[in-house]
């Protein structure tokens, strides 16, 4: 009686999970039929995405539309293209004077600076027992330094840098001046070739004496430097342009100075060759920045001028010339010989005057500066009319006014108004 009873609630039970199941099985069909139809998305997240991207869509058309209409009026003419023609003239009268007005602060600064380096070393005894060549890199300071160490017998000690594929008669740089002046240069975040217009070299002194520079390296090179028994010395390394006033002011004894140059496309194309990715507008904002600094740290000091032009055309008259005004006009102790015939021919050889300028008589004549010194056009890796051809003409320019100048002696003056140059990381 009672199973009889249970039956038809059992049946209910077993239609309604039945019901259930089927009821479920179809929602599930239907649900993957509507994800496959929209790539297992739903549909609020199908209409997010369209709302997206039509709103993109908008956004770009306006944005079109909107640079269509305003960029004639944004466009810049480039700063080799304005000649001032249609600029009020109190505006151009403003800015150069905003001009004159820095020049005047630098002039002004950089003679405290001078006064400040030339008042630190009244100390230090005029006998001068030897001297430091001062150039850019590859400006044929090693050519100058060997033949004077090599035929005449000045001193430069040792260990020095040696030869190298792209200088192989040897560097005569010591190796220990060298790597100081390097630390020197990593602590103010720069390198020979990068940062260097920054160098502070009061600044170098203080991380010398706070310790920050470990001087290790330079305290060899300055004891043999400040040896007299190794007089008549020759130092040699051109970022002694740089930092300069920082060694003379741990030296006991001032030195002379020997200052040489070579024209600036010849630098830049040789550090172009040696040095890849290396364009010719570096090599010549160097070249103005080493020449600029060589000059204005070694003003006040004994200084003889050459350059590299006149050291090839006929050493022996020239380095000889040197040498005499090294020891009649700064003090510096006579070196044991003469130069010869012999060590020129050993020491010079033609084939590795590397990167000699164009003949004057080819290229187009792009300005004319004093004395006619002019500057010729040259190949570039560049195409004519482009903004990187134009930027690299523009300081070749500049360097030119300053290698006519350097040979007029008007570089030399107190005074003299160098370039202005827009600094990066060179």
């Amino acid at each position: 009686f009672i199973q009889q009873r249970d039956k038809p609630r059992r049946i209910r039970i077993i239609f309604r999970s039945t019901w259930a199941s089927v009821m479920r099985l179809e929602w599930s069909e239907k649900k993957k039929k509507s994800r496959t139809k929209t790539g297992g998305k739903s549909p609020f997240i199908i209409f997010g995405d369209r709302c997206t991207l039509i709103f993109l869509l908008l956004f770009l058309a306006y944005y079109s539309i909107l640079m269509i209409c305003i960029l004639p009026v944004l466009r810049v003419t480039s700063p080799m293209d304005v000649d001032g023609n249609g600029i009020p003239d109190d505006i151009l009268q403003g800015a150069r004077g905003r001009k004159t007005a820095r020049h005047a602060v630098q002039m002004v600064k950089n003679t405290m600076d001078r006064m400040k380096f030339l008042d630190n070393i009244k100390h230090k005894t005029k006998k001068r027992e030897g001297f430091m060549v001062l150039g850019m890199h590859r400006s044929g300071t090693s050519m100058l330094a060997g033949l004077m160490v090599n035929g005449m017998g000045y001193i430069t000690g040792g260990p020095l840098i040696g030869a190298a594929f792209d200088n192989e008669k040897g560097f005569f740089e010591r190796v220990d001046i060298v790597n100081q002046n390097d630390e020197f240069f990593r602590l103010q975040q720069m390198d020979w070739s990068s940062n260097v217009v920054h160098y502070d070299w009061e600044k170098a002194l203080a991380h010398k004496e706070s310790g920050e520079a470990t001087f290790k390296e330079g305290e060899r090179g300055l004891a043999f430097l400040n040896d007299s028994n190794n007089a008549p010395w020759l130092q040699k390394d051109p970022r002694m342009c740089i930092a300069l006033r920082t060694w003379v002011e741990l030296l006991d004894v001032e030195p002379a100075i020997v200052f040489t140059y070579r024209h600036p496309l010849e630098v830049a194309m040789s550090l172009q060759k040696r040095n890849s990715g290396f364009h010719a507008e570096r090599g010549l904002r160097l070249w103005i920045v080493y020449n600029m600094r060589a000059i204005e740290n070694s003003a006040g000091l004994c200084r003889v001028l050459s350059n590299n032009d006149d050291v090839m055309a006929n050493p022996i008259k020239e380095v000889q010339r040197i040498s005499d005004e090294l020891t009649k006009k700064c003090g510096v102790p006579r070196p044991p010989h003469r130069l010869s015939e012999d060590v020129v021919k050993q020491f010079i050889d033609p084939t590795l005057h590397h990167n000699k300028k164009a003949d004057d008589k080819k290229g187009k004549v792009l300005a004319t500066f004093k004395n006619d010194c002019v500057a010729k056009d040259f190949k570039s890796i560049f195409q004519e009319g482009t903004q990187n051809r134009n930027t690299e003409l523009d300081m070749y320019l500049k360097a030119m006014k300053v290698y006519c100048d350097l040979k007029s002696g008007d570089a030399y003056h107190e005074g003299y108004e160098w370039p202005s140059l827009t600094f990066g990381s060179n």
